[in-house]
């Protein structure tokens, strides 16, 4: 498709005809070829659209047709990996869901833990979506919900501790933590003054939002504003970042792979000249993607993988038994030979395309 034909044969023409008069200005030079340019567009872009519609039933055929192909291939070549990552998360699950049907509930703990369990039922569904990803081989885009995964571990790993070792203090962070959805609202509502439809309900939170400041206080108004009692008295001089409550968590061993994953969250110039996609041992800095890849699932297929087992873990451990030891045991071995398999596909495609 060449997008620059049409322009050509229309400036051609255009400037034929308009030497005809020798008197023009080039103020009204530029308002006749604006004119001529709009009418030209009006007229031709009505052909163009139907023809690109009569041709949309057998493009698109062909283009799903290639993707299907290639999906199969896909899949063929990571199977065992995926399936690995298929039966962890569909183990976790079911572990997550036994909570309702097994737990004795008589102490109020499902009721203590509810918002937890809802932490954790994402986790599964932001599993699942790394898993298709995958499977139609979009790599950053697995990155990317990678990342929310890692999230959610770090914060259901900082609420669970807190529950295992200082039931007051859970008690008061979790009604800090649910209280917190009227910050996240208030920041998504109000500093849009072009919303005039949502006058009303910006009027409420704003009132909503200074009622839970006065129960907080104002720090509570500041990113990850929840988390200040579990931090030192100094630290609410400043702000709460994430890579803290990464520290709180034990997990600043991830924060390069997290920060590697904001890359393919945010455009910018790196994250646009870097993909997961690309082998290593090529210069990519002139090659544009436009689709999936079956090279680069290794790392975000292990680090889903890691995560979900770190965070159905501590899930297991905040009641623990021998049945819950078992599981773990075996969350941890199913990972272990998943990620096993996600390195030695992802080294052989290295070796096949460094022979060819």
């Amino acid at each position: 498709m060449i997008l620059n034909t049409r322009h050509r044969q229309f400036e051609e023409e255009f400037y034929k005809n308009i030497k005809l008069d020798k008197d023009i200005t080039e103020e009204k030079l530029a308002s006749l070829y604006m004119k001529a340019l709009i009418n030209i567009v009006e007229k031709t872009s009505p052909a163009t659209f139907k023809s690109h519609v009569d041709e949309m039933p057998l493009a698109l055929k062909e283009e799903r047709s290639e993707i299907e192909e290639f999906e199969k291939r896909l899949i063929n070549t990571w199977r065992n990996a995926f399936d690995c990552l298929e039966i962890l998360t569909m183990i976790s699950e079911t572990i997550s869901t036994a909570y309702f049907d097994e737990e004795d509930s008589e102490d109020g703990f499902l009721e203590e833990i509810d918002f937890l369990l809802k932490i954790h039922s994402k986790s599964i569904v932001i599993a699942k979506e790394v898993s298709v990803l995958l499977a139609s081989g979009f790599v950053d885009g697995a990155m990317a919900r990678w990342r929310s995964l890692h999230e959610a571990n770090v914060i259901f790993h900082i609420l669970a501790s807190t529950f295992q070792t200082d039931r007051e203090m859970f008690s008061k962070i979790k009604k800090r933590f649910l209280d917190y959805s009227i910050v996240d609202e208030y920041k998504r509502f109000v500093p849009n003054k072009n919303i005039k439809k949502e006058i009303e309900i910006k009027k409420n939170i704003n009132a909503r939002f200074r009622k839970v400041k006065e129960k907080y206080g104002s720090n509570f108004g500041k990113q990850h504003g929840w988390a200040y009692p579990l931090f030192p008295k100094n630290k609410e001089e400043n702000i709460i970042l994430f890579r803290d409550l990464e520290k709180l968590a034990d997990y600043e061993n991830i924060q390069p792979y997290y920060k590697e994953a904001n890359h393919h969250v945010h455009i910018s110039s790196l994250g646009i000249n870097e993909s997961l996609s690309f082998m290593p041992f090529y210069d990519n800095s002139t090659t544009y993607l436009y689709g999936p890849s079956n090279y680069g699932l290794s790392k975000p297929g292990q680090l889903t993988s890691n995560s979900l087992v770190q965070i159905t873990t501590k899930l297991l451990l905040i009641k623990p038994n021998m049945d819950k030891f078992i599981f773990i045991k075996v969350l941890l071995s199913f990972a272990e030979k998943g990620n096993s398999e996600f390195n030695e596909i992802q080294q052989t495609i290295k070796e096949e395309e460094l022979k060819s």
